[in-house]
C-alpha cells in the first residue's frame, strides 16, 4: 500500500484512515448494504516476522470461537498481497480508560453493572478455550451509556499453547496478575484479577499500583498489598471492597473460581444493598473441577488503535447493525488502491464456528464409532444436526427458556438471536409477538438500569424529561428507603399512566418509564410490607412499656407516646396504633 488509502479491501469500501501504530493500520469500512466497520492492516514489518503467521492463525482461531454481545465481534479475514487485515465491528464509543482520563469517576452501582458484563463476557470466552490475557481500560469499550464490550483479544491464545516462548510475558502492567507477571503459564483467574485491578480503578480513579519502572510494576503486583479501597473511595459499600479485594488476591487459588461465580456474587451484592432481600447469599464456589456452562466477537477502531498514540472523536452513537452475511471463502474480486493495479484478494467470512468446526472432523468422529452402529447412527444424527444448525422451533425454545428464568441479564445474552428471528419469520408468526416482548423487555431493562444509576448521573448527561427524573430518583430512593421509593413509583404511574381510551397519550418515554415502575412497585411491595410488619412490632412493644410506665412514671411514658408520634404520625398504615399514643398524650398531665 505504500503509505496510500486504498480504495477497496474484500468486500469493503474504504471511507477513511482512522490510525496507524506499530500493529497496522486501521480504516472505516462499508460494505455493500451500507453497513460499517473497521478494518485493520497488519504491519508488513510484523507480517514477515518468523511464527507470526502461527500466532495469527491461532489468534483467528480463537476470536472465530467468540459470539457473545459484551464481546466485540471479528467478521472476516484475509490478505490482499502480502498484506494481512481483518475486519471487526465498529464501535463508535468511548473507551473506559478515555473516560477515566477525562476525569469520570464510576459509583459503586456502575461499577457493578459494567463489571456483571465484562464477567459474563469472560465466561464466554473461557468457556470456549480463550483467555483475554490483556483486560484493561483501554480494551473495554462503552458502546452505549450502560452497555460495555471487550475489545482487542489479539493477543489471547489458545489453552495450552505458548506461542510467546518460555517466560514470556504480556499484557499491561497496570493490571497484570502476579503470576502472569513472572511469566508463568496463563489461567482465566489471571483474567479475574486483571477485573479487579480495572474496577478497583473505576472506583477510585486510579490502578491499584503505581511506579516509576516495569520492573517495579510487575513487583508490586507480585508482593505488595494495594491501598484499602475505601481510603480512596469512602462511598464504596464494604461488600463491594471485600469483592474487589478477592480478586486482587495474589494466589490464583484465593480468588474467584470462575468469571461466573464473580457476576453471580456482584448480581447478589446489588440486591443485598439495594433492597436489602433476604434471600441474597455470597455465590457458592463449584466443586473442584467444576466448569460453569457456556452461555453465548472483534476489536472497534479505538480498540485496534490501542497500541497507537491516535485519538478517536468520541461520540455517543454506536452502529446498529451488523454487516449483512458475505459470500464464503474464496476469490471475491479486484482490490485497488491509489498505486497499484488491480489485484485478487482472498478474504474468509466468518460463520458458525462450531458447526464449521465440527462439520470438518465428522470423518474421524464416524470412523472412530463403526464399530457401534447404534453409535453411527447417533452420530450421523449429529453430524446432520451441525450441519443444518438449530431449527427455528429450538432456537425460539432457548430464547424462551432464558425468558422464564426471569433474569433480564439472561433474556438479553439471547438479543442477537431475538433480532435473528426476527427478520427471519413471517409477519402472520405468532412468535413474532412473544420476540417483539422480549426485545421491549431487554430495552426496557437497559433504561431501568441507566436510571438506577440515579441523579448524578442525569446531571452528567445534561437533565432528563420530568417522568424520567421522577423515575430516576425513586430508583435511586430504593435503594435507601423502598418505603418512600414504592410512593414515587406510585406518584410515577397515577400521572403518567394513560388509559387505552384515553384521549392523549403523554409518548413513549412515559410508556416506558410507567412499565419499569410497575416491575419495581412490583418487586418493593413484598418488602416494604416486611419492613412495616417490624416497624408494627417496634410501635406494639414501645405502646406496650409506655402503658406500664403510665401510672409509676408518667413523664417517662409520655415521652414514648411523643416519639411514637414523631416518627410514625404521619404514616397512614400506622394510623391505628398512633391514635392511641395521641390520645394517651393528651391524657398525661
Amino acid at each position: 500500500m505504500n503509505g496510500m488509502q486504498p480504495e477497496r479491501l474484500g468486500p469493503y469500501r474504504i471511507e477513511r484512515k482512522l490510525g496507524r501504530g506499530g500493529m497496522g493500520t486501521v480504516f472505516a469500512g462499508v460494505d455493500d448494504h451500507g453497513h460499517r466497520v473497521a478494518v485493520k492492516v497488519l504491519a508488513p514489518a510484523l507480517a514477515a516476522e518468523p511464527g507470526f503467521r502461527q500466532r495469527f492463525d491461532a489468534e483467528i482461531e480463537s476470536l472465530k470461537k467468540l459470539m457473545h454481545p459484551g464481546i466485540v465481534r471479528l467478521y472476516g479475514f484475509g490478505e490482499q498481497d502480502d498484506y494481512i487485515f481483518y475486519a471487526m465491528e465498529f464501535v463508535d464509543g468511548p473507551s473506559l480508560e478515555e473516560e477515566l482520563r477525562a476525569g469520570r469517576r464510576f459509583d459503586w452501582r456502575e461499577t457493578a453493572d459494567l463489571a456483571i458484563q465484562i464477567a459474563r463476557a469472560l465466561r464466554h470466552a473461557h468457556d470456549h478455550g480463550v483467555i483475554h490475557r490483556d483486560l484493561k481500560p483501554a480494551n473495554l469499550l462503552l458502546a452505549d451509556e450502560d452497555q460495555i464490550k471487550l475489545s482487542d483479544f489479539g493477543i489471547a491464545r489458545l489453552f495450552g499453547q505458548r506461542l510467546t516462548g518460555s517466560g514470556g510475558v504480556l499484557g499491561t502492567a497496570e493490571y497484570m496478575a502476579p503470576e502472569q507477571a513472572e511469566g508463568q503459564p496463563v489461567s482465566p483467574r489471571c483474567d479475574l484479577y486483571s477485573l479487579g485491578c480495572v474496577m478497583y480503578a473505576m472506583l477510585t480513579g486510579q490502578p491499584p499500583f503505581r511506579a516509576d519502572s516495569l520492573p517495579a510494576m510487575l513487583d508490586k503486583h507480585r508482593r505488595e498489598t494495594p491501598r484499602p479501597l475505601r481510603e480512596l473511595a469512602a462511598d464504596v459499600p464494604a461488600d463491594m471492597e471485600r469483592v474487589v479485594a478477592r480478586l486482587l488476591a495474589k494466589s490464583p487459588d484465593e480468588r474467584y473460581p470462575t468469571a461466573q461465580a464473580v457476576a453471580r456474587e456482584l448480581e447478589m451484592l446489588i440486591d443485598r444493598l439495594t433492597l436489602g432481600s433476604s434471600r441474597a447469599q455470597p455465590a457458592t464456589p463449584p466443586a473442584k473441577g467444576e466448569r460453569d456452562a457456556s452461555a453465548e466477537h472483534l476489536a472497534s477502531p479505538r480498540a485496534a488503535l490501542a497500541d497507537t498514540d491516535v485519538e478517536l472523536p468520541r461520540s455517543g452513537a454506536r452502529a446498529k447493525h451488523e454487516p449483512a452475511p458475505l459470500h464464503a471463502t474464496g476469490e471475491i474480486g479486484a482490490i485497488t488502491d491509489a498505486s497499484a493495479t488491480p489485484r485478487r484478494v482472498r478474504f474468509e467470512t466468518v460463520g458458525r464456528p462450531d458447526k464449521e468446526r465440527n462439520a470438518g472432523k465428522w470423518w474421524h468422529i464416524a470412523l472412530a464409532a463403526l464399530p457401534t452402529a447404534t453409535m453411527l447412527a447417533a452420530l450421523v444424527a449429529l453430524f446432520v444436526y451441525l450441519v443444518r444448525g438449530p431449527s427455528i422451533d429450538e432456537r425460539f425454545a432457548a430464547i424462551e427458556e432464558a425468558a422464564a428464568t426471569g433474569d433480564p441479564a439472561e433474556l438479553a445474552e439471547k438479543e442477537s438471536e431475538i433480532d435473528r428471528l426476527i427478520d427471519e419469520l413471517d409477519e402472520d408468526d405468532l412468535r413474532l409477538d412473544a420476540l417483539r416482548d422480549h426485545r421491549s423487555a431487554i430495552e426496557l431493562w437497559r433504561i431501568e438500569r441507566r436510571l438506577a444509576r440515579g441523579l448524578p448521573a442525569a446531571k452528567r448527561n445534561g437533565g432528563r424529561t420530568p417522568v424520567e427524573r421522577l423515575l430516576a430518583d425513586a430508583l435511586w430512593m430504593a435503594e435507601r428507603d423502598p418505603e418512600e421509593a414504592a410512593k414515587l413509583l406510585e406518584t410515577l404511574i397515577a400521572l403518567y399512566d394513560a388509559p387505552e381510551d384515553a384521549a392523549a397519550d403523554n409518548g413513549d418515554d412515559s410508556r416506558q418509564a410507567v412499565a419499569i415502575a410497575r416491575r419495581n412497585l412490583k418487586r418493593l411491595r413484598p418488602l416494604v410490607e416486611r419492613q412495616r410488619a417490624d416497624h408494627r412490632a417496634v410501635i406494639e412493644d414501645s405502646l406496650a412499656r409506655a402503658e406500664k410506665l403510665r401510672a409509676s412514671n408518667p413523664a417517662a411514658a409520655r415521652r414514648i407516646f411523643e416519639a411514637l408520634v414523631r416518627q410514625y404520625g404521619n404514616e397512614p398504615w400506622a394510623a391505628p396504633w398512633i391514635e392511641p399514643a395521641r390520645q394517651a398524650i393528651a391524657e398525661i398531665k
